[in-house]
């Protein structure tokens, strides 16, 4: 997403732009990243066992 920023918002797009827009979003990039990993860690184990429960049920991917 952080070159899609500068593709919507200029019309005579160069590398300086698209570079700056990737620095730019780093921390959001590495937040969002930490952030997914502990949520994760959190709950991909209550998850897929309830996912394992409705694949049971109603007989998916036998």
């Amino acid at each position: 997403m952080n070159p899609a920023s500068v593709i919507m918002w200029q019309s005579n797009i160069n590398i300086n732009m698209v570079l700056s827009s990737y620095v730019m979003g780093m921390p959001f990039d590495f937040i969002h990243a930490v952030s997914t990993v502990f949520f994760l860690f959190l709950a991909a184990e209550p998850m897929l066992e309830k996912l394992e429960r409705i694949k049971i049920k109603y007989g998916l991917i036998e």
